[in-house]
């Protein structure tokens, strides 16, 4: 059982949303990454940069051929100064 924990910003308060899913699906965990990186751009929080690789780096080992998410994992580096691995997967894209 895989329990995710949805953290997103509403009235610049912390909302959460918990879902219980037997298998996380590749939906839900873009959504979390997507999330996860919006929030550590608004509250200038490299933690949910690190919570959003985490996510990304596992749906890339599983899907590498949804190219979404190398455009997540471009954002993540550009926001870690690591532009070289950004332009690759962006090239890849």
């Amino acid at each position: 059982m895989f329990v995710f924990l949805i953290l997103f910003v509403k009235d610049s308060q912390f909302v959460s949303q918990i879902h219980e899913t037997s298998v996380p699906s590749a939906n839900l965990s873009f959504k979390t990454a997507s999330k996860f990186i919006q929030i550590g751009k608004t509250e200038s929080d490299p933690r949910y940069f690190g919570y959003a690789e985490s996510i990304v780096n596992k749906w890339i080992e599983r899907d590498s051929q949804n190219l979404d998410w190398y455009v997540l994992r471009a954002t993540i580096s550009q926001y870690n100064h690591k532009f070289k691995k950004a332009l690759k997967d962006l090239d890849f894209v």
